[in-house]
């Protein structure tokens, strides 16, 4: 399933109420985040290897009404949502924790 790039708040209310129970991970990023850039193939193969997971991505200097309600302030900040609530979160990207959680969760 591919990365679904959000670009406002409604359309990021969508994307989690068409996630129905489904695990959700959201990825909060910026332009200018070099990790963002290094995570990117390692989100893509886990996003492409689960279909059955939402992955989100959404910029969190151009969207600080959703980087705020998640208290977003290091990036990248990876939320993981299950049934629409917090289960957990990372305030830094680290692959092979990434892909333990997204197993865990799911």
């Amino acid at each position: 399933m591919p990365i679904n790039v959000v670009y406002n708040r409604p359309h990021f209310d969508k994307q989690l109420e068409e996630a129905g129970g489904r695990l959700v991970v959201i990825e909060f990023t910026a332009q200018w985040c070099n990790a963002s850039a290094t995570s990117l193939k390692k989100v893509s193969d886990l996003a492409a290897n689960n279909p059955d997971v939402a992955f989100i991505k959404i910029d969190a200097e151009k969207n600080r009404d959703v980087s705020d309600l998640y208290n977003v302030n290091a990036l990248p900040t990876f939320v993981f949502l299950k049934a629409g609530v917090q289960v957990d979160r990372m305030d830094y990207s680290l692959p092979s924790e990434l892909e333990q959680k997204v197993n865990k969760y799911k």
